[in-house]
């Protein structure tokens, strides 16, 4: 039926139909590429988002950061308000940081960072691994991991997503899920966040007024993206202690993730 509707079309309209179609396919094809590995979803779309529960005075956090800064950009904020209503939090940095040989000035950045969130010194560990061979040393990390989520206890456990692109936050995040399978810790909620990934943020750099919102790529039925919102008050503690952290603010993809990370609110995958 539709080739016969067809054949009925003068020859120089097919031509135009037919290249219409052709423009048109092309255009869908492109966006669709180009939605995919370098969209920004609408600012609205956070409206979908469910959020997380507000922390209690009860809660136990413990918050694995891979590098010292991974701890303010994903969850500094939920931090904040947690120690401002009397939680406990503990910040275990899993690695020293010291690609560029900056150990001694990130642990101390560190430290200050920590000090302008709430968390108190005696609350922050670290492990020492090597920056960047993490890989390496899975077994020793899980043995010490282990032991701390049980001498701890914790009500809620914040550890990166294994999609992320960084090879120390997927050796982390590996690590942590196989003590999960192995391990009863069903009564904790189990928070994992995301810092590294192709095209992500969007969009980079300083934009207080927008939302954190999901790469494009991750945004199926897989992954349960909820958004905790930073009051006024957070926006303004973790925007402080973002800028503590000068080390990495002189490089330029550091300072890209640092700067994007202060957004109207916090993003987590939950378990």
């Amino acid at each position: 039926m539709v080739k016969k509707s067809f054949n009925k079309i003068p020859q120089k309209y097919r031509v135009v139909l037919i290249s219409l179609l052709a423009f048109g396919t092309v255009c869908f094809v492109s966006f669709t590429i180009y939605f995919k590995y370098y969209g920004v979803l609408p600012d609205p779309l956070s409206n979908l988002l469910d959020e997380i529960p507000a922390p209690k005075s009860s809660d136990r956090i413990l918050v694995f950061s891979p590098h010292p800064d991974d701890e303010t950009i994903a969850a500094g904020g939920f931090m904040h308000q947690a120690v401002s209503i009397g939680a406990k939090v503990e910040i275990i940095c899993i690695t020293d940081g010291n690609r560029r040989k900056l150990k001694k000035t990130r642990y101390a950045e560190l430290k200050k960072v920590t000090s302008i969130i709430g968390v108190n010194e005696k609350n922050i560990k670290f492990y020492d691994f090597p920056d960047s061979k993490l890989k390496n040393h899975k077994s020793e990390f899980s043995k010490k991991a282990k032991i701390d989520i049980d001498d701890f206890k914790p009500t809620i456990i914040f550890s990166p997503l294994v999609e992320d692109s960084h090879v120390d936050h997927r050796a982390a995040a590996e690590t942590i899920d196989e003590i999960y399978a192995a391990s009863d810790y069903s009564k904790i909620l189990k928070y994992r966040y995301l810092v590294h990934f192709q095209y992500w943020p969007r969009p980079e750099g300083l934009y207080p007024t927008k939302h954190m919102l999901p790469p494009v790529k991750l945004m199926n039925v897989k992954y349960k993206w909820q958004k905790f919102y930073l009051t006024t008050n957070t926006l303004d503690n973790k925007t402080e202690a973002v800028l503590q952290y000068k080390s990495q603010l002189k490089m330029v993809w550091p300072r890209i993730l640092l700067q994007s990370s202060i957004r109207k609110n916090e993003l987590f995958v939950i378990e």
